[in-house]
């Protein structure tokens, strides 16, 4: 995979940072490709400003992380994350606003590890494709990966919740609409907050179907999922599983 740097001042690349997330995606891309059924990698990650993400190389898209035909464009810098995040969750209480503000690189190495484990044959949709709804668990999936493998359990955890304080805080305001109708129209209301807490919501029911409900067993929730788009998908994804996850 090679890396192409996209800055219209050469000083503006934070080369160290960029060398350092580089050095963490490989051993993940390489279990990627051994255990996880990713066999084909985009050509590579395009580091960039958020600016030319989200205005340049892709008009009107409102996060500096996202695959674009063979490409992952990134924002490695810190500082625009935290800015972002602030924009975002600006209406929180403090220790979402602060846990937010002091993010290491390590937010932004899971950012890139999502965007990889997207490309997993696993998931039966091309995520590139038709985003009507159930997108929950593509999404909530290749957090949970990302984060369960490239952060320590204590970060993991810390995320974990981290994610269901922000759940806990947005659900008066957005409700607790089945999460299966997560999908092109929270995109569409262009609301980053509530696009978050959507995020925040898949992850924790990805996290509790395969820590607790099926005990690690993470081939066990594969298979669920695979045999409910086999039979056509005749109901909800989140009613193929056993028990209801509850926030």
């Amino acid at each position: 995979m090679r890396h192409v740097y996209a800055f219209e001042k050469p000083l503006e690349a934070p080369l160290h940072d960029i060398e350092w997330l580089k050095q963490q995606l490989e051993p993940f891309q390489q279990w990627l490709r051994s255990d996880f059924a990713v066999r084909d990698m985009p050509k590579g990650f395009i580091w960039t400003t958020w600016e030319l993400a989200t205005n340049f190389f892709r008009d009107e898209k409102p996060l500096a992380a996202y695959t674009s035909e063979d490409f992952i464009y990134l924002s490695p810098e810190l500082d625009e994350w935290k800015g972002f995040y602030a924009k975002a969750f600006a209406d929180s209480p403090e220790p979402i606003r602060t846990y937010f503000n002091t993010i290491t690189l390590n937010e932004i190495l899971t950012i890139a590890g999502h965007e990889l484990v997207h490309h997993s044959d696993f998931f039966v949709d091309d995520f590139s494709g038709d985003y009507e709804h159930s997108i929950w668990f593509e999404e909530g999936m290749c957090d949970y990966i990302a984060r369960k493998h490239l952060l320590g359990r204590a970060q993991f955890n810390e995320r974990l919740a981290m994610d269901q304080a922000i759940v806990e805080h947005y659900t008066p305001q957005f409700g607790t609409q089945p999460i299966d109708n997560f999908g092109q129209a929270t995109y569409a209301r262009q609301n980053l907050t509530e696009i978050f807490y959507e995020y925040c919501r898949s992850f924790i029911t990805v996290q509790q179907l395969v820590d607790v409900r099926y005990k690690g067993d993470i081939a066990e929730v594969f298979r669920i999922y695979k045999e409910w788009h086999t039979n056509g998908r005749q109901t909800s994804l989140a009613s193929c599983f056993t028990t209801e996850v509850k926030f």
